[in-house]
């Protein structure tokens, strides 16, 4: 009986610890900094610096990692812009406070690589990759469950394919069987089934006369590829 129990025992230790070591998780953002789109105009710097404070204090616990990555014509080879871990609980009344201030860091360090002194140059910033993403996704999903948040127009604009070009000439089932063979054809390099994918679009009050027509597309492209690789999209306007 004692020997039962402890076998029972062990192998509850064993699951319960294979599990903890399996819900690390990993808030991956993306920030979109091409000149083509509109995440640098007027004040959405201000207004996603906001938004990703804001969703780190209420989405990300203690122990998580965020890591956040620029989006330009070199996603693939492109380093993080940072990467940091919120630290652990101690149980004391201080916890909330240590989140806060690591939150806090986080904005301030993101802020001066993006907007104050950026790094990353005007030639850089001229074309967009937006596939690399789901390559680098697909390396962080062995520190953890990645959730994904993307500040962009997802519109891949470079000189092996531009949406604003395409789509403006294609009908919805020709975008739809375009994404189904792009996924095929990527199927192998990426991993996000069951992953949630949070995608926001910059924008001014004004719009953009070249997306107008083809953002309905853009949406019918996305969620036709991300629906082939099984990840959950969740598509909103940045407000």
């Amino acid at each position: 009986m004692r020997k039962s129990m402890l076998i029972l025992l062990t192998s509850f230790s064993f699951v319960a610890t294979s599990c903890n070591e399996n819900t690390n998780k990993v808030h991956a953002i993306f920030f979109d900094t091409t000149l083509s789109t509109s995440t640098l105009k007027n004040d959405n710097p201000i207004r996603i610096m906001k938004h990703i404070e804001s969703m780190l204090l209420n989405k990300v616990k203690s122990g998580e990692t965020v890591i956040i990555y620029p989006i330009h014509s070199q996603t693939a080879s492109a380093s993080p812009i940072g990467e940091w871990m919120i630290p652990s609980n101690k149980g004391d009344m201080g916890d909330e406070k240590r989140k806060k201030q690591a939150i806090k860091n986080i904005i301030s360090e993101a802020r001066e690589v993006l907007f104050i002194e950026s790094p990353i140059s005007e030639t850089v910033r001229s074309s967009t990759s937006i596939f690399p993403i789901f390559n680098k996704v697909k390396r962080l999903s062995s520190k953890g469950i990645v959730e994904i948040t993307i500040f962009s127009d997802m519109l891949e604009d470079n000189s092996s394919m531009s949406f604003t070009s395409l789509f403006g000439k294609m009908n919805k089932k020709e975008i739809k069987s375009l994404a189904i063979a792009q996924y095929n054809q990527l199927s192998d390099e990426i991993s996000i089934f069951g992953t949630n994918i949070r995608i926001f679009y910059p924008s001014t009050v004004v719009g953009d006369p070249n997306l107008e027509r083809i953002m309905n597309k853009v949406d019918i492209y996305w969620e036709t590829f991300f629906s082939e690789a099984g990840a959950k999209i969740f598509i909103f306007d940045l407000s």
